[in-house]
């Protein structure tokens, strides 16, 4: 199970000693600017709902929405939340991540590239050097850079559409183009990984962005995310 009830919602955030901003937001209050910047998403297709007690923010990809052409040269479309410039984070920090997210029973499966989650250096340009992937049912995470390109699948079989599922993620990028990934699914290990990664073309910081980010396609994709967490350690990240 990947989603608990919590008796205080709350969208809160803290600054440490380090200068890091710890955040948590159970989107009970609708969006928070401070946190989340959506020039990556039409208007219209995030809404803030509650599912059996739990806030969530949703989010509707359609064909057409903010569409790119891709470092592969293929149209691409989105419909994502960004941090927001203020709270992004330098390399070299030991970052912790984690939130809820739901795909609906109906949820397309098709052999099409679908990121709903990840973690970019901060500019425009460039691939993210860390990210979540769902296709064709199954769920898999990258690592890349100049010198590296790996790909992690999920050891689980079971279906994942239907039901909420937790992500617990701690990256540490170094400005040496080194570092190391551990993400777990559902407390079960989907990544353990040190070595290469990021590009040294790119921007000395770092953001975050989840959401939906597709080749094109025409079907309408929807995802649901809740208890979102980014501190300094694990501890930061419990619901």
């Amino acid at each position: 199970m990947g989603i608990n009830q919590v008796d205080a919602k709350q969208q809160t955030v803290e600054m440490r000693p380090s200068g890091i901003a710890v955040i948590r937001d159970d989107f009970d209050q609708g969006l928070n600017p401070n946190f989340w910047s959506t020039q990556k998403i039409e208007p219209g297709r995030l809404t803030f709902e509650n599912l059996s007690g739990i806030s969530v923010a949703r989010i509707d990809l359609k064909k057409g929405d903010r569409q790119e052409v891709g470092g592969s040269g293929k149209i691409t479309e989105r419909d994502e939340l960004m941090e927001q410039k203020d709270i992004q984070l330098p390399l070299g920090v030991n970052a912790w991540y984690a939130f809820s997210f739901y795909f609906p029973e109906d949820f397309s499966t098709l052999d099409n590239r679908t990121v709903f989650a990840q973690w970019k250096q901060a500019e425009e340009n460039g691939s993210p050097f860390l990210s979540l992937r769902y296709q064709k049912g199954e769920l898999l995470c990258r690592v890349i850079g100049d010198e590296v390109n790996e790909k992690f699948r999920s050891k689980q079989t079971k279906e994942l559409r239907g039901q909420w599922h937790r992500i617990m993620m701690n990256y540490q990028l170094n400005a040496n183009l080194t570092g190391k990934v551990h993400c777990q699914l559902d407390e079960e290990e989907l990544v353990n990984y040190e070595g290469a990664m990021g590009h040294k073309s790119l921007s000395p910081s770092t953001y975050f962005k989840m959401g939906l980010y597709r080749d094109e396609v025409d079907v309408l994709q929807t995802v649901y995310l809740a208890q979102y967490r980014r501190g300094n350690n694990q501890a930061d990240c419990v619901i």
